[in-house]
Parts: C-alpha cells; sequence; structure tokens
C-alpha cells in the first residue's frame, strides 16, 4: 500500500522486521532506514551525511533530504519526506536519472575533497603544536 506519511522512530540498531510508515533513523550508525514508500516491500537505506541525505526533526514531525530516488530497484520509485508527509515526483526518463546520478556523484566528489583538505590542514596544525611541545619540553627538562 502507498504510504502518504511517515513516523519517525529513533534507534540504535536495525529492528529485525521493518514496520510500513515508519522512517527508522540511527543517529549513531548514521543511517536511516523504512520500506520503499510506494508499497513495493523493498528496504531502503539511506546513509546520513552532508554529501548524501539529512534528516530534519521539527517536534514529532521529520524532514529529509534530498529526494529518494530508488532507481536500482523494480519500482523506481522517487519521492520527499517533508514534515513526515510523502510528496511523489514524476517518473524520471533512464536519461534524466543517469543525469542526476552523475550530478550526485560530482557532488560527493566536491565534498569528499573538502573534507581531506580540512583533516590536511588541521594534521599540519596538530604537528605544529606538537613540535612546540616537544621543544618546550626539551627545554623544561634540560
Amino acid at each position: 500500500m502507498k504510504q502518504s506519511l511517515m513516523r519517525p522512530e529513533f534507534i540504535e540498531l536495525a529492528p529485525p522486521v521493518l514496520e510500513s510508515g515508519v522512517l527508522y533513523i540511527s543517529q549513531k550508525y548514521r543511517t536511516s532506514l523504512h520500506k520503499c514508500c510506494c508499497g513495493c516491500g523493498e528496504t531502503v537505506v539511506l546513509q546520513l551525511t552532508p554529501a548524501h541525505w539529512q534528516v530534519e526533526v521539527h517536534g514529532s514531525k521529520v524532514s529529509l533530504h534530498p529526494s529518494v530516488g530508488n532507481w536500482g530497484m523494480r519500482c523506481q520509485s522517487h519521492y520527499w519526506i517533508k514534515n513526515s508527509k510523502v510528496v511523489w515526483a514524476k517518473q524520471m526518463s533512464p536519461s534524466q536519472i543517469a543525469a542526476v546520478r552523475e550530478r550526485d556523484k560530482h557532488d560527493q566528489a566536491i565534498y569528499l575533497a573538502r573534507v581531506n583538505a580540512s583533516k590536511s590542514q588541521n594534521s599540519g596544525y596538530l604537528n605544529m603544536l606538537w613540535d612546540l611541545l616537544k621543544k618546550l619540553g626539551r627545554r623544561l627538562m634540560g
């Protein structure tokens, strides 16, 4: 049965059986999962990172963005979850799906490059701090 509402449930680990109409959210594992909203019965697993999907909680309601495009599944359903309501999108052509997938890969690559650059910069600062601490230790000991 096609879903029109999704109820958020915060979990640590996935339950053995997923209930339709429930958006399971594991903050610890930065993952969300739910039964496909079209009613096909497939399980949708989403990685919650700035490069993939984000969940916003508004009291007892939840929004998930960007949209969920189940193009690797038989149903190829496409929808948003906004304030716990399922908002259906139009069916996309194979060329539109390919273009979205390419854009997603590009966006993820940019995000990862920024994260890696930030880590590299932070690592440089930590190494410099470590060197200063070693020098200070040698002065105090010697």
